[in-house]
């Protein structure tokens, strides 16, 4: 990157975090946890997020545009924030607020990517000026990229234990008693023709109703679900949910669970993350089944490396969220004879799969029935 050429920045996205962040106050917290003040490109955004923040912290938790405009003027930086109008401007678009925390992370990222253009371009003024040592050069280097890679916070890398556990706040409420917790991921898997669509879709109406799940496991409280599938037209898969919905004594399919509208959804494709991401936050979604996994990505299954690149991140979003996801996914097939692990090794692909996963249902047909094997950590 040439001198005169812009560094990265995302100026749409810092415009809907202010405007996200003084139309819903409860997200400033969040949003501190992933961007600061310094991060913002323009400098009359930096002053509108410290006087949001400032406005947050003097009024008890509220920061609107009145809070935000009477603290800029209080700091006299009301003219260089841009004026009244500015502040109002940022404030129009009343969906930004569902979305705070994707608009701090692409801050963020933006930020980051400035962070190392610097340092790197640091890095060469000095080997380019001969002064110094190329061992003391090399180590200023490694110096500026330790800073970058702790994202200039100076946080500390470790913490003491005792201050963490006194921060945990009350446990989260189960989504399915002794099944589900929130922010979980892990598989629904079985072999072909065994039953793993059926079973998801039934814990999908069992959870979107408040149904005991499984027949056995009581769900606390309804909540909303998105299904993500992909193999089935949406006829049929349709009308197998009303016929589940009917034999759980429903008369009609409940309203808040979701289909996703494509035939396709690729977990290693940013656009169609974004897309669940914003989905999922704006519709307080608390479960994602995706069906199939195997349709959900171009790697090999059957490599930990690609399966970590692809699902660790997946694993941070949800935790983020908040929302468990249930992947399908297919059982290997055992040859006549096995005496092996039967349950646990079973998933199909790499190990990688079986450390990620927080939950596994394992799926065994028996004559009309399904048994359904649970393992948690």
């Amino acid at each position: 990157m040439t001198a005169d050429r812009p560094q990265p920045q995302n100026i749409e996205a810092e415009e809907r975090l202010l405007g996200g962040l003084m139309l819903d106050p409860a997200m400033i917290q969040p949003a501190r946890q992933i961007v600061r003040a310094e991060d913002f490109y323009r400098v009359s955004h930096r002053l509108i997020f410290d006087a949001i923040k400032n406005a947050h912290d003097l009024n008890g938790g509220g920061a609107d545009i009145l809070t935000v405009v009477e603290e800029l003027k209080r700091v006299g930086k009301l003219d260089a924030a841009g004026g009244p109008e500015t502040v109002a401007r940022l404030a129009d678009d009343v969906g930004s607020a569902r979305r705070v925390p994707t608009y701090a992370r692409l801050v963020a990222e933006a930020a980051r990517a400035r962070r190392v253009i610097n340092a790197l371009r640091a890095g060469l003024e000095r080997a380019e000026s001969e002064d110094g040592e190329p061992d003391d050069i090399l180590a200023d280097l490694r110096r500026l990229f330790s800073e970058v890679a702790l994202d200039g916070r100076g946080e500390a890398p470790a913490e003491p234990i005792a201050a963490l556990y006194a921060n945990l706040g009350p446990k989260p409420e189960p989504l399915v008693e002794t099944l589900l917790v929130p922010g979980a991921c892990g598989f629904i898997g079985a072999d072909a023709g065994g039953g793993k669509t059926t079973t998801s879709d039934a814990l999908a109406l069992a959870l979107a109703t408040g149904r005991l799940a499984f027949g056995k496991f009581s769900v606390p409280n309804p909540q909303n679900v998105l299904l993500i599938q992909v193999e089935d037209p949406s006829r049929r898969h349709l009308e197998r949910l009303h016929r589940l919905a009917l034999g759980m004594g429903l008369d009609s399919l409940p309203p808040n669970i979701f289909r996703w509208s494509s035939r396709k959804f690729f977990l290693d494709d940013a656009r169609d993350m974004a897309t669940m991401e914003g989905f999922v936050r704006e519709n307080d979604i608390r479960l994602v089944i995706a069906d199939p996994f195997v349709y959900m990505h171009g790697l090999d299954e059957n490599s930990n490396q690609e399966m970590a690149r692809l699902l660790l991140p997946v694993k941070l979003l949800f935790a983020e969220i908040g929302c468990t996801l249930a992947l399908i996914h297919h059982n290997k097939h055992m040859e006549a004879g096995y005496r092996g692990a039967t349950e646990v090794g079973r998933l199909r692909g790499a190990s990688f799969l079986l450390g990620w996963r927080d939950f596994y249902f394992v799926l065994t047909p028996r004559g009309p029935q399904v048994l359904v094997k649970i393992i948690n950590k």
